[in-house]
């Protein structure tokens, strides 16, 4: 099971993410946007707490521009937002 989740190397999700970060950064000039080392975790089956080596993008703006952001993203059609974790 966890071979068919990593087919993807993790040298090519971080790839994407480096990619999709320039094109963000060049679009929202006033935001900090950078490519990270994530976890995932598979989540269910015979493997809920089994994590795996992925890619994000850390987003660090003020939250009026952060709401405005994530709201777009969840509302886009196709869904461009998986999940948020927050720096408090």
């Amino acid at each position: 099971m966890v071979s068919l989740l990593t087919q993807q190397p993790i040298e090519e999700l971080r790839k994407e993410a480096d990619n999709i970060t320039q094109v963000l950064s060049s679009v929202f000039t006033s935001f900090q946007i950078s490519s990270v080392q994530v976890d995932s975790k598979v989540g269910g089956g015979s493997l809920p707490e089994e994590k795996i080596p992925s890619a994000g993008i850390s987003i660090f703006a003020e939250n009026h521009l952060l709401r405005k952001f994530e709201e777009h993203l969840r509302n886009g059609n196709p869904l461009s937002l998986e999940g948020l974790k927050s720096q408090n």
